[in-house]
């Protein structure tokens, strides 16, 4: 399951790099934009209905308190490194 989510993380990223260049564009219309966001949505139903029975059980049965505490913090307000791209991209 970690292979599939790790794939789908990368296809879910060039959809919203997709849908960035669809925002940019000024003759965009709001088609694309609906479009390009209801395929992402559908991508993350998907593949939250995976990721949430499998991974997040592990975050609270596995990581240590200290570890659990930084996820938290990151989750709340950090931010990723400029240039950083998914695994699956890599």
């Amino acid at each position: 399951p970690l292979m599939v989510m790790r794939k789908e993380h990368g296809e879910i990223w060039q959809r919203m790099d997709a849908l960035e260049e669809i925002l940019q564009d000024p003759a965009g219309d709001s088609t694309g934009v609906e479009q390009a966001c209801a395929e992402i949505l559908a991508l993350l139903d998907k593949h939250n209905m995976k990721e949430e029975p499998v991974i997040y059980p592990h975050m609270d049965a596995d990581l240590t308190d200290q570890e659990q505490e930084k996820v938290l913090k990151l989750l709340a307000g950090g931010e990723m490194p400029k240039g950083w791209v998914c695994e699956a991209l890599r």
